[in-house]
């Protein structure tokens, strides 16, 4: 199992020694302080100073460092390309060494940013034609949304900016640069391509990148969101039935990703105002339509359904019909319906404003 091990400076040498594992991650603030206790290092890991990634093999620790990795797959995801140009990496802890030693190696010219260096905070000015920006420090993570390190308007030969902070998915810094038209791109990349890299030293199996791929958008599906806020009648919901395709754009185009096709069949799943029940099916089969529909009900989904069912509260209320159910109950069915099919783009149309505080 992968459990959480929290441990004191004091207990290292002793859990390192005798702990019964047989890999470990290593977090702040141990990368640097494990290295004494271990019996080899891998370039990498002596490369940056620091270890991220222990296993034990014929009684020896060996350690890594995943976050080069991790980093060169963050960069790729972004199409930046850095060759010959500067690159301004903020912060001067362990993460700044991995960005520079990446960035350096893709041919940049690095200029680290701290707070107390040569090239500080205070003339930025210096740098005004850095193409790259890289923030690898904690400015603007959650609970701190909205901080930023910098004033992008600084620099106007900017071509991108990297933030290894992925919560929130999009910080101050990065919302800045999307607003100029630049490369954004958060340390989701990062966090999941190093992990598949420490899966892989666990295992001492290989892992497609595949998976990274795929990895990446499960967790990003869960974790990032865009909310509408306007006055009643102002095209919310205009806005969301254009994205789904319920009704077509007087002129232009919709264009929501490269893999989307005309007839959408990209998975979007859309809940509506209205609940739409069909007071001729129970709250079961108002559920399992979708899937009826995409001939997609199997042993599986039927689990998925049941699974839903209880953690929305309606798993006593399975063969009730639409008309046997409070306001929210109903709410909470048309929400499962949606979630049932596993959308791609999760498009919600108020979709709490039946619900109460407990529910």
């Amino acid at each position: 199992p992968y459990a959480l091990l929290e441990k004191e400076p004091e207990e290292l040498d002793a859990f390192l020694r005798n702990g019964d594992f047989t890999g470990i991650n290593v977090t702040i603030p141990y990368k640097q302080d494990v290295i004494p206790f271990l019996d080899e290092l891998t370039d990498t890991a002596k490369a940056l100073g620091a270890v991220n990634t222990i296993v034990r093999r014929d009684g020896r620790l060996i350690g890594h460092n995943t976050d080069y990795f991790g980093f060169q797959t963050m960069l790729l995801a972004s199409g930046l390309s850095v060759a010959g140009k500067k690159a301004l990496v903020l912060g001067s802890g362990g993460a700044s060494k991995t960005a520079v030693a990446v960035l350096k190696q893709q041919g940049a010219q690095v200029v680290v940013i701290s707070r107390s260096g040569e090239d500080n905070y205070e003339n930025l000015h210096r740098h005004a034609d850095a193409a790259i920006i890289c923030n690898c420090t904690p400015v603007g993570m959650y609970p701190n949304n909205g901080s930023t390190p910098l004033d992008i308007g600084l620099f106007p030969k900017l071509e991108g900016v990297l933030d290894m902070i992925y919560n929130p998915a999009r910080t101050a810094l990065l919302m800045a640069a999307e607003q100029r038209g630049l490369v954004a791109e958060n340390g989701l990349w990062m966090l999941v391509a190093q992990a598949k890299e420490a899966a892989e030293w666990f295992t001492d199996a290989p892992i497609s990148d595949e998976k990274i791929t795929e990895i990446h958008a499960a967790l990003r599906r869960q974790m990032e969101n865009i909310i509408l806020i306007g006055m009643p009648g102002c095209g919310k919901s205009t806005i969301l039935s254009l994205i789904f395709g319920l009704i077509a754009p007087e002129s232009g185009e919709i264009v929501i990703h490269p893999k989307l096709k005309k007839d959408h069949t990209m998975p979007i799943g859309y809940m509506l105002q209205k609940d739409h029940l069909l007071e001729w099916r129970n709250v079961y089969h108002n559920i399992t339509l979708g899937l009826e529909i995409q001939h997609k009900v199997t042993a599986d989904t039927k689990a998925k359904v049941q699974k839903l069912l209880t953690q929305y509260g309606l798993d006593q209320f399975a063969n009730a019909k639409p008309s046997e159910l409070s306001g929210g109950m109903r709410q909470r069915a048309a929400l499962v319906r949606t979630l049932i099919l596993e959308p791609d783009i999760l498009l919600l149309d108020e979709p709490f404003s039946a619900l109460d505080y407990q529910t």
